[in-house]
């Protein structure tokens, strides 16, 4: 029997975390980026590429994201870098992460390693 090593790349990833969810009936909305691994995130969903950075002005909701390696963060409108609660990410360009956003007026952004 041969034991072969079969490429995948960051995008197959991303679209298999999404055909889970789909399958799952919970099938989040595609978030775009503006430029390459920059992203506007103004509502829930999972972002289609890995994040370099991201600007939030969602108020609500689970964002998914894979880190890319060079991750900068959350940032708010005004650029500032927003306090990230629970795990920490490690920017491998593999590992699904959430990041739930809860409160009201004041927002926390809580982060959780996805294991499949």
């Amino acid at each position: 029997m041969l034991d072969r090593t079969i490429p995948v790349h960051r995008s197959d990833l991303i679209s298999l975390y999404y055909a889970m969810y789909a399958i799952g009936a919970s099938a989040p909305t595609k978030i775009t980026a503006s430029n390459p691994g920059e992203f506007a995130i103004s509502a829930a969903g999972l972002c289609v590429e890995p994040v370099k950075k991201a600007t939030v002005t969602a108020t609500s909701g689970v964002i998914l994201f894979v880190p890319a390696f060079d991750f900068e963060g959350f940032f708010d409108n005004s650029g500032n870098k927003l306090t990230l609660a629970g795990a920490d990410v490690e920017p491998d360009g593999k590992t699904l992460y959430s990041c739930t956003i809860t409160g009201s007026g004041t927002y926390t952004y809580t982060i959780a390693k996805i294991t499949l």
